[in-house]
């Protein structure tokens, strides 16, 4: 691979990786905490998971790029570590009274649940979309038309 096949190769996963953690967040943004609506935000965001696959199939791209891409806006929204000086216990109690007085009691829960949920719907996608079963022959089929 060239060098520049590899730097577009780089970019082509963060602008995608970037489109996704927009996405994700914004719809925390709005349906989580705005609307105040967890539950609809965690199907949204296993949706996100799923049709970002689907969209990426549809329109023939790597498989590599999806998976790196939808792996790497995972990795960026779980939630960081507790700041130096503060013990775990104590950050979670934290966190818990914050969401709480949002009006939203198993907040931390249910942010956890959402990451969760577009992590599984963009695997199992991945999975039904990109996976292949091969034969002793050594000959590929799509994941779905073997299981059809």
């Amino acid at each position: 691979m060239s060098l520049m096949n590899a730097v577009w190769v780089v970019s082509k996963i963060a602008i995608y990786t970037f489109v996704l953690v927009v996405l994700y967040r914004q719809s925390y943004n709005f349906l989580f905490f705005l609307a105040r609506r967890p539950k609809t935000w965690i199907a949204v965001v296993g949706a996100l998971g799923a049709l970002n696959v689907v969209f990426a199939y549809a329109l023939g791209w790597d498989p590599r790029l999806v998976s790196a891409a939808a792996f790497t806006a995972l990795l960026l929204n779980i939630a960081p570590a507790p700041p130096k000086g503060h013990t775990k216990e104590e950050w979670r109690i934290t966190i818990n009274e914050v969401y709480g007085e949002m009006g939203l009691p198993s907040g931390r829960l249910q942010s956890r649940l959402g990451l969760l949920a577009f992590g599984l719907c963009s695997l199992i996608s991945y999975l039904a979309l990109f996976g292949q079963t091969c034969d002793i022959n050594n000959e590929c089929t799509p994941l779905l038309q073997g299981l059809i």
